[in-house]
C-alpha cells in the first residue's frame, strides 16, 4: 500500500512512529511536560514576603504578647504577605496544627491551604478572617479574588 493510499490518521500514525524510531523522545522531557501541564496555578499572582516574625524585630515588637516566649520555646510566627491589590496576614501557631489569618482589604473570599497532605479549604468572613485547621508540615495559602487567585510561597513551620 502507498502512503498516498492512507487516511490523514493513519499517516500522522506513520509519521509519529519514523519520528519515535530516529529520535526518542527522553524520559526527562515527557516528566517536564506532565509537570507543567499539571500546574493549575501558572497565572496566580505570587504574593512577595513583606514580614516574618522569626527574622524580622519589628513585627515581633509589635505583637510580643504572641511572639515573645521563653528562650527554647516554641511560638507563634507572624507573616505578612503582600501583592499591589490586597495583603494578608498570617498566624502559625506553634502547635502546627491551624492557621489564622486576615485579608487587608477586608472582603469574603474562598482561601485554600495546600498542605502535603489534602488540601483545606475555607472562606473568610466579611471582615477577611479565617481560621484553617492542619497538620504540621510545609504549606502554601492560595486566595481566590480578583478574579483570578493569589497564592503565597510555600512555608516551612
Amino acid at each position: 500500500m502507498s502512503p498516498f493510499d492512507l487516511s490523514d490518521d493513519a499517516l500522522l500514525a506513520l509519521l509519529s512512529e519514523s519520528i519515535h524510531e530516529a529520535e526518542p523522545v527522553p524520559a526527562a522531557a515527557v516528566s517536564v511536560a506532565k509537570a507543567i501541564a499539571q500546574m493549575s496555578d501558572v497565572d496566580s499572582e505570587l504574593a512577595g514576603l513583606v514580614a516574618d516574625s522569626l527574622v524580622d524585630d519589628a513585627t515581633v515588637l509589635l505583637r510580643h504578647d504572641v511572639t515573645m516566649e521563653p528562650q527554647g520555646e516554641p511560638s507563634d510566627r507572624l507573616l505578612t504577605f503582600a501583592t499591589p491589590q490586597l495583603s494578608v496576614d498570617l498566624d502559625l501557631p506553634a502547635d502546627g496544627l491551624s492557621v489564622v489569618g486576615a485579608i487587608t482589604p477586608p472582603m469574603s473570599v474562598d482561601v485554600d491551604l495546600d498542605t502535603a497532605g489534602p488540601t483545606v479549604s475555607g472562606r473568610t468572613d466579611e471582615l477577611g478572617r479565617f481560621h484553617l485547621t492542619t497538620g504540621p508540615g510545609r504549606c502554601r495559602l492560595r486566595i481566590h479574588a480578583h478574579d483570578g487567585a493569589v497564592i503565597t510561597p510555600w512555608i516551612t513551620r
